[in-house]
């Protein structure tokens, strides 16, 4: 029904960076795979307050060696 070329979009996602509430680790099970995601969707099922702050600066995953590199060159030429 319709075209837009190079459209552009804008999402908000998760960086991995979390600060927790000591009380939370008790939804954490012992001795078995538990990550964040999982953690969330327990606190919200629980009725617990999960807060979100969207970063608008400069940030790159450096999940990777060339990423890791790229923002230490980033770092080092200001374009961070």
């Amino acid at each position: 029904s319709g075209i837009v070329e190079k459209p552009v979009f804008h999402h908000l996602i998760n960086a991995g960076v979390y600060l927790l509430n000591p009380g939370v680790c008790r939804l954490v099970p012992p001795a078995q795979p538990f990550d964040m995601p999982d953690l969330i969707t327990k606190l919200i099922a629980e009725g617990g307050t999960v807060v979100g702050f969207p970063v608008t600066d400069y940030w790159l995953d450096i999940g990777q060696r060339d990423d890791y590199e790229k923002a230490q060159a980033d770092v080092q030429s200001n374009e961070a």
